[in-house]
C-alpha cells in the first residue's frame, strides 16, 4: 500500500498507468493523454506525444514547467515538473519536489502526505 504521494507516482509508473500531461502554449496549456513508461533514478519516461513533437521540443528547449495528473484508486495526483533531454520518442520527466494527492472519494476523504 502506498504511503506517500511519491509512492503513488512510483506505483503508477510501475503499472504504466494512464495520465494527462499539460504543455504550455503561450499563456495557456494543451492537455494530452499518455502513459508512464519506465522509472529511473532522477526522472521517469512517458509516452511520446507523436502529433506534437515540435511543441515537446520547444518546451524542452525553454525548460518550461509541465503539469501532470493521474488517478490512483480514489486519489487524484497532480504535480509540475520539467522535461529532461532524452528523445522526442520517449520524453523524460524529472521527479517533482512537490506532489499533491487528494482523495476524491466522498467516504473517508482525507489528504495524503
Amino acid at each position: 500500500m502506498p504511503e506517500s504521494s511519491l509512492d503513488l507516482l512510483r506505483e503508477a509508473i510501475g503499472k504504466k498507468a494512464a495520465a494527462v500531461i499539460s504543455l504550455p502554449v503561450g499563456e495557456a496549456f494543451r492537455h494530452f493523454k499518455h502513459r508512464f513508461l519506465a522509472d529511473g533514478a532522477e526522472a521517469f519516461l512517458v509516452q511520446a506525444i507523436a502529433s506534437e513533437s515540435a511543441l515537446v521540443e520547444k518546451v524542452l528547449a525553454e525548460g518550461a514547467h509541465v503539469g501532470m495528473a493521474f488517478r490512483s484508486g480514489a486519489n487524484k495526483v497532480i504535480f509540475t515538473s520539467v522535461l529532461r533531454p532524452r528523445s522526442a520518442a520517449e520524453p523524460a520527466v524529472r521527479f517533482p519536489s512537490n506532489i499533491r494527492a487528494r482523495c476524491t472519494s466522498f467516504s473517508g476523504a482525507r489528504p495524503i502526505a
